[in-house]
Formats: C-alpha cells, structure tokens, sequence
C-alpha cells in the first residue's frame, strides 16, 4: 500500500483514540504519532539500496511480522511511562496504527509475512490493488477533514468512508473471480473498483482475463509459465533463484527468443507497464540477477511522507 493512505490512515486512528478533551494541540500530537507509527513499518524500503533481490525477498517480512509489532507496542507504553506520558493510550494507538498497516498490506496480492521469522509464507487476501487511488484520495480527505474540525466523529467518519471503500474493491476482487471460477487470483482493478482482473494457471501458460463492471471476461493475453521441466535453461533459471522466485505468485517467462533468459511475476501486468522485478539469468545460465524500476524511489517517496506529516504538525502547531 502506498505511503500517503499509510500515513492518513495512522493520522485518522491517532486523532480518534486521542483523549476527549485533547486541545488542537495535543489532537496533533497523537495524529502525527498514529501517522508516523503507520509509516514506521515500510523503513525496510532502505532494503533497496542493498539490493533488488534482498527488498523482493525480505520487504513486509520483519518490520511487518506480529513479532515485531508486539515489540513496538511494548517500547512505545515503555517510553511514554519513561517520559510522563500515558502508557495505555500510547500503545493502544501504537497497536492499531501498526495493525491497520498490516491489514492494508495484507489486502494486496503482494501479501505479508506475519510470522516472521518462523514462517517466510507470505500471507495475502487479494482485496486491494497495491495501488488504490481511491482510498488514498479517501483516507487523505478525511484526515484534512480531521484536522481542519478538530473532532474524533470526523476521523472516525473518515476511517468509515475508507472502510467502504476497502469493501467496493473487495468486491470487485469477488466479482472477477465469480466470473472466472478457475482463476488462481482475482483481483480488483485499481481505477474502476468493480471491475476486475482474473489468472488462470493452465499447464504451461497462465491466462490474463479482464472482468468488466458487467461481470463480462475477456481474455486479454497468454503468458508461458515459468515451471520446472519445461526446458533446461529455465530448469537451471528456477534452481539458481529458488528464494526471490518464491516471492512469485505467478512466474511467468517474459524473454524473447534470443533473449536473456527471465521471469516476471504475471500478476502485475496489468498493473505496470514495467515489471516491478525481473529474474534474469546470467551468461552461461548458472546464476541469476533480480532487477526492479528506480532502486531508492520508494526510500525517497517514504522519507518525503514522513518529512511532510512531521512538517503539518510544525505549521498546523504553530498559534
């Protein structure tokens, strides 16, 4: 999920569990804290800089496991007492700013691993596309609206409207996969929430269909499925890179003849018209190398969010 829903939706949640008398003030204080503490998961973004394959295999795996969000929690009530503050209503906005990024996440067909680190299964419910315009449009209006009122029914209002929102996707998700009953996922299209798309893995191709807002499917293209046993150069392509391909739901073979021999992840092309990672296999077939669109953007866009909810709280602080 991207970075402005987390922030609004950690700003929301703040807003509404902060005390009833809360100031304006005070009201920020916990808005910025919901929001910060939203966004704090997706520091493993810096994973990029490392390498594509080290972000592919390890982003939503630490810092999104119930493990550590139970360690948050008990920092954050540990500082709060240290400074004077109050402990029970810290770690109950910790502990709901932090579960609702891991909802959101889990709602994505990228999923989370939530029992890291003895599990690496990735868990996910393909409700929301990874990218959903309109509950970040939704869940940054409310927040405006929480902070231009100043009341807990406007954030609680706005994390209903989200709420909806999150459930129109989801029903576009169901309704794809009732039109196509043999998809492996069904996934609702970001633009246009009751519309859909659905992949069926066949035995050597994964089929791409789009679902309309009618329930009608088209089937748009056919992908070769990157499977074992269907050549040896791909046979040693799949045992070079057994850990980043197990973060592929659907390993496609996207190469030309001629080509370097690579698979992409067929879930996401109808998303990008890049692929978000490319497993390419070196000279001579006996290694691999994962590669992804402008390595560091997504550190500079979640270090910008941050600045940027820390900078409203200065400016709205300000008498």
């Amino acid at each position: 999920m991207d970075f402005v829903t987390h922030a609004a939706a950690g700003a929301l949640i703040g807003r509404l569990l902060a005390p009833a008398d809360a100031d304006r003030p005070s009201a920020r204080r916990w808005a910025l804290l919901g929001a910060l503490v939203n966004l704090a998961p997706d520091v493993d973004h810096v994973l990029e800089l490392v390498s594509a394959e080290a972000y592919l295999v390890h982003h939503r795996s630490a810092t999104h496991s119930l493990l550590l969000v139970a360690i948050a929690i008990g920092a954050a009530a540990a500082i709060a007492r240290a400074r004077g503050g109050p402990p029970a209503r810290v770690a109950t906005v910790t502990a709901a700013s932090l579960g609702v990024h891991l909802f959101l996440d889990l709602l994505t067909p990228f999923g989370t691993v939530m029992l890291w680190p003895f599990s690496r299964a990735r868990t996910t419910l393909d409700g929301l596309p990874i990218v959903a315009p309109w509950l970040m449009l939704t869940m940054l209006a409310g927040a405006i609206a929480a902070r231009r009122l100043g009341g807990r029914r406007a954030a609680g209002g706005g994390l209903g409207a989200a709420l909806l929102v999150i459930a129109v996707y989801a029903a576009g998700g169901l309704r794809a996969g009732a039109a196509v009953p043999e998809a492996a996922i069904a996934l609702p299209d970001a633009l246009v929430p009751l519309a859909g798309e659905a992949f069926v893995i066949e035995e050597d191709v994964v089929v791409h269909h789009r679902v309309g807002i009618g329930g009608e499917s088209v089937e748009l293209e056919r992908m070769p499925r990157a499977r074992s046993g269907r050549d040896a150069a791909l046979d040693r392509l799949i045992e070079t890179s057994t850990r980043p391909l197990g973060c592929f739901r659907l390993p496609v073979v996207t190469s030309a003849p001629g080509e370097a021999l690579t698979i992409e992840d067929g879930q996401f092309r109808g998303v990008s018209p890049r692929p978000l990672f490319r497993i390419t296999s070196l000279t001579g077939g006996d290694g691999h190398d994962v590669s992804m669109p402008t390595p560091g953007l997504q550190v500079l866009l979640w270090a910008s969010v941050v600045a940027a909810a820390i900078g409203a709280f200065v400016v709205g602080g300000r008498p």
